[in-house]
């Protein structure tokens, strides 16, 4: 990206070689005209339009690039079907109302309820692809295992996750992810919706660049190399979005604001691809209490005891490093308890097996059904690697029955 040049033509390069803008238009609730708003974006410099087919506005939309005149490929327009929506027919109905003959990108605008759910969504997206009627497909409010799971399921990545972020609500871990895969955050409500543009560091920020809260919220994003989407119908706020090209953010200061990051939300308790993955990692526990039960035949309270004993007395035998090895591998709800455990030298050494009688304080029967029932269920959740590990840290009698 070169800030040099002007606001219509820094772009961001998505991994299929297509150029995106590098901000947008969001169209969410805007309370006046749709046509208008999106005239003055155009007048102004924005070359990304954003929408989708639960917004009503993508009349007004394909109404102003009539209206306008601007040539077709020198705008980029994103749209979006629903969970629950046949994607290939959402994506005609779409295009219908956008008066267009494709768009730029078309997202599943949040996940199903089920992985398969979302295949059968990106499936409709890929086969629409194919024909032409979508240049490139992506995904809005998806967790990293969302994504990897169409990734794993069909081989096509998404060139883009849209999801909320402003430097009150952003995650290193996502970003991260992104990265990784070559897949670029866009970020809708990046101004917060309002509610965070009075913050008094933000403003002192502001005023040393002699600029408006929005644009420093606006730059870092974009200093980030992400691509944020504000919304207006303003036409001068509409202005002020987009020019934030002629400054940068000394390192100093994008640190301070990176530094500001509680996991705010605008529309609810935490961003949704965050309560995505709380969900998902809830699910997992849930799970891992269910495999117990169906190996020993305990009640839920009994299991979960012995899948907490289990993790505690495993964890013992870790080194600090190989504990957050165990740890990253299961759910949110049981990784605390395995990284709390600081084992000493003496119980380090004590056999597994004697060590789990003591801390669960039943007598060997019952602990062996305990320890094999709740062994048998984590190595569903363990890699292949932290399974042998765990059983080379085992006495042979303890090893003998955890086969």
């Amino acid at each position: 990206m070169n800030d040099t040049m002007t606001a219509t033509t820094i772009t961001q390069q998505l991994h299929t070689g297509t150029k995106m803008p590098a901000i947008g238009l969001g169209t969410w609730q805007i309370r006046g005209s749709v046509r208008q708003a999106v005239e003055a974006a155009i007048a102004a410099g924005y070359r990304m339009i954003d929408t989708s087919g639960d917004y009503g506005s993508q009349p007004g939309i394909g109404e102003a690039l009539i209206s306008n005149g601007i040539p077709r490929e020198d705008v980029f327009i994103v749209s979006k079907i629903e969970e629950h929506d046949d994607a290939y027919e959402a994506t005609m109905k779409n295009l219908a109302e956008l008066q267009l003959d494709y768009v730029d990108l078309m997202l599943i605008h949040r996940p199903a309820e089920t992985d398969e759910m979302n295949e059968a969504l990106w499936r409709g997206l890929i086969t629409a692809c194919h024909e032409g009627k979508i240049r490139d497909i992506g995904v809005s409010n998806f967790s990293e295992a969302q994504i990897q799971s169409l990734i794993d399921r069909t081989g096509v990545k998404p060139v883009v996750n849209q999801i909320e972020w402003s430097p009150f609500g952003w995650d290193s871990a996502m970003d991260t992810y992104c990265a990784e895969k070559g897949i670029i955050i866009q970020s809708y409500s990046p101004l917060t919706r309002a509610e965070r543009l009075h913050d008094s560091m933000i403003m002192g920020i502001a005023d040393i660049y002699h600029k408006t809260p929005s644009q420093i919220l606006l730059r870092w994003n974009v200093q980030h190399g992400w691509v944020p989407l504000p919304k207006s119908d303003n036409p001068a706020h509409i202005r002020e979005n987009i020019d934030i090209f002629d400054f940068k953010l000394d390192k100093k200061d994008m640190v301070a604001i990176d530094a500001m990051n509680e996991s705010f939300s605008a529309l609810a308790e935490q961003p949704i691809y965050q309560l995505n993955r709380r969900e998902e990692t809830h699910m997992r526990y849930r799970q891992l209490i269910k495999a117990v039960q169906q190996y020993s035949g305990f009640s839920d309270a009994e299991s979960k005891d012995a899948l907490e004993g289990a993790v505690a007395t495993i964890a013992i035998h870790l080194t600090e490093g190989e504990r957050k090895d165990f740890a990253s591998q299961l759910p949110r709800e049981l990784q605390d308890l395995a990284l709390a455990v600081y084992p000493s030298e003496e119980n380090s050494n004590q056999d597994l097996f004697e060590q789990f009688i003591e801390v669960q304080a039943v007598d060997e029967s019952r602990a062996k059904k305990q320890l094999l029932s709740a062994w048998r269920a984590l190595k569903d959740a363990l890699s292949p690697g932290q399974i042998d590990h765990i059983r080379g840290q085992l006495s042979d009698r303890t090893a003998k029955f955890l086969h």
